[in-house]
């Protein structure tokens, strides 16, 4: 015959499944509750089979703990905390003696739930966390913690108070995590800047700065690559600025292009509230150009983000296109909001130097990629209706080839 469960062992498996239900506001199910308990413990729940029979059989032969219904099971009273139990944490509580020289006699726990917070020995905890290979415990420390029969105790009281060198080592912890957090902070929010003296550029067909010093390889002191934090001000920002090219300058935010030209994005300008860098638009480019006072940049050149132009390779098609071959060009730089239509009533003037409209609406436009594929150029003719979209629309890039 297999032995007869003791009270003890019996004891053991409540408490384990009262941990395991407190873990949850409502029912649980059965199956799950017995899954949860024998993952929490090394002993299996048939080797006791014969004393407590079947699982479900065991939790209704506690009716004052458990609450059964068909598939389900909760606590009685899932949120109060059984009287008896806290009677008998107060008992042991009260049991405790001065500690000496067991380490473990210096060691004060305590029990909370929604109410209340009730001494308790290390034999409880192993009473009610013994089967368990894990458990969770949150730790707590009421600053003017209360005795039954007084309305305060003093904190210094050694059994109550947190050790001193505990304190000190928790600062310290502190301290550093404070420092180490500082310096993530200060890494996370670096934004490189590069920044550009105006008189380095030249104004391209009057629309667009040419970068005219690709030799130049050292930038001259204070311009070059310098690192600002995003959470600065942009009106604090420009003062600093101020403070190191002039009052008498202007500051343009540009984006570098494939062409190693530079486009200007936008003004860099005083603003009424708070915006710092990181809603700016240098934080999505990081690149400034200076200009010295009265600008040198002029009002002809275009800017913004919706003028920035686009490096196209043009193909021309037509049979005399070798007569005309010396004066036209090969790379156009075009603004990414230009119609197909547009361009190609600029790209006609420029071949025949005169504007004839019968003949530009029978010439065609098309995309030709020089890539190789199935041993073959590929071609795009855009139809009429898709000439009326811009450049952008139809996805065109830098390197692209229109014909």
């Amino acid at each position: 015959n297999e032995p007869v469960e003791s009270e003890e062992e019996t004891a053991k498996k409540i408490d384990l499944l009262r941990t395991i239900l407190l873990s949850h506001d409502d029912w649980f199910t059965i199956d799950d509750l017995l899954k949860t308990y024998r993952e929490n413990t090394t002993v299996p729940w048939s080797r006791t089979r014969n004393s407590n029979g079947a699982f479900t059989k065991f939790l209704r032969s506690h009716p004052e703990i458990f609450h059964v219904d068909d598939k389900r099971v909760r606590l009685v009273e899932q949120m109060d905390v059984d009287q008896n139990e806290v009677a008998d944490m107060d008992y042991e509580s009260s049991q405790l003696e001065k500690p000496e020289t067991n380490d473990d006699d210096n060691e004060h726990w305590f029990c909370f739930d929604d109410s209340t917070v009730t001494c308790v020995t290390q034999q409880h905890i192993q009473r009610h966390y013994g089967l368990s290979d894990c458990a969770y415990m949150l730790f707590y420390r009421l600053k003017t913690p209360r005795k039954k029969n007084d309305s305060s105790m003093d904190c210094s009281d050694t059994v109550y108070s947190i050790p001193q060198w505990l304190i000190d080592e928790v600062s310290e912890k502190n301290k550093i995590l404070e420092e180490k957090r500082e310096v993530y902070d200060k890494y996370q929010n670096q934004l490189p800047v590069t920044i550009y003296p105006g008189e380095w550029f030249e104004v391209i067909e009057g629309c667009r700065l040419n970068l005219n010093n690709a030799n130049q390889m050292l930038f001259p002191d204070p311009y070059g690559e310098h690192m600002f934090d995003k959470r600065t001000k942009t009106n604090e920002f420009i003062s600093i600025l101020k403070t190191l090219y002039g009052d008498d300058t202007d500051f343009f935010t540009s984006k570098k292009l494939r062409s190693g030209q530079l486009h200007i994005i936008s003004r860099l300008i005083n603003v009424d509230d708070d915006l710092t860098l990181d809603k700016n638009d240098l934080s999505t480019y990081r690149n400034l150009i200076v200009f010295k006072h009265p600008s040198t940049l002029p009002n002809t050149v275009i800017q913004g983000e919706e003028f920035e132009p686009i490096m196209l390779n043009i193909v021309y098609g037509f049979p005399d296109a070798h007569i005309h071959a010396s004066r036209l060009q090969n790379t156009r730089h075009v603004s990414k909001n230009t119609t197909l239509a547009e361009l190609k009533e600029v790209l006609f003037r420029d071949y025949y130097q005169y504007e004839d409209q019968q003949v530009l609406r029978q010439v065609r436009m098309g995309k030709l990629n020089l890539e190789e594929k199935n041993n073959r150029k590929l071609r795009r003719e855009y139809k009429i209706d898709e000439e009326k979209q811009t450049l952008a629309q139809l996805n065109l890039h830098d390197g692209d080839t229109l014909g």
